[in-house]
């Protein structure tokens, strides 16, 4: 696991007048419902409907189990809670009220698991400040796919905007010209796009494979 960091100027200035910077991790475009369902599935090689059926049971139980005043651990994750805000008042009786009381948030105390796992993450420093990039060609476009999609299984757009430092324009632009050639395939619906290898990045890949062992 490799977590790309940044470090941005900061306006700021410290003692003595130097220049301070501050670390900001590169993010990617947010994992829908669909797109995680089927990374677990691939993962633990059951069915993606399976999937669908635990994340919607887990999200309404752990509700449940929460409102109820429980706590729920789960292993290589951790403890969750609620988290309540607010003060109680009084009535003209001089009876306390709720009305100001209200759950916002839901705390994660990771287990010692997760520490270990989030121990073992890699810092990877990207650059020191954020600077926008010429758009790149369509062979260095297809270097940066080919890079993303050795990390991940698909890809959106957003997520190749922030690496490549391009327009939402310059990048869908890029992304057809690539879909074209067959480097990578577009699926989904509507807005929900996520882009995989296409044939001719798989046949590469294959062939290169193929050099190898002979």
């Amino acid at each position: 696991m490799i977590s790309k960091v940044i470090t941005v100027k900061s306006n700021l200035k410290t003692e003595g007048n130097k220049e301070y910077y501050y670390p900001q991790q590169i993010s990617y475009s947010t994992y829908k419902n669909e797109d995680f369902a089927q990374l677990l599935s691939r993962n633990a090689n059951i069915p993606v409907a399976n999937v669908h059926a635990v994340l919607s049971a887990l999200g309404s139980q752990l509700i449940a189990c929460l409102g109820n005043g429980h706590k729920v651990k789960i292993d290589g994750i951790g403890t969750l809670s609620l988290n309540l805000t607010g003060r109680v008042t009084l009535d003209e009786e001089g009876k306390p009220m709720t009305g100001d009381l209200r759950y916002n948030t839901i705390n994660l105390y990771p287990d010692r698991q997760m520490q270990h796992r989030l121990n073992d993450i890699d810092i990877v420093l990207q650059t020191k400040e954020v600077k926008v990039q010429k758009c790149p060609t369509i062979e260095e476009s297809a270097e940066i796919v080919a890079q993303m999609l050795s990390e991940t299984p698909f890809f959106h757009a957003n997520d190749f905007m922030s690496v490549a430092h391009t327009s939402k324009t310059s990048a869908y632009r890029i992304l057809q010209a690539l879909e074209d050639n067959g480097t990578i395939l577009r699926t989904g619906k509507n807005r929900h796009y996520t882009y995989i290898k296409g044939p001719a990045m798989t046949n590469n890949s294959q062939n290169s494979d193929e050099t190898a062992i002979v």
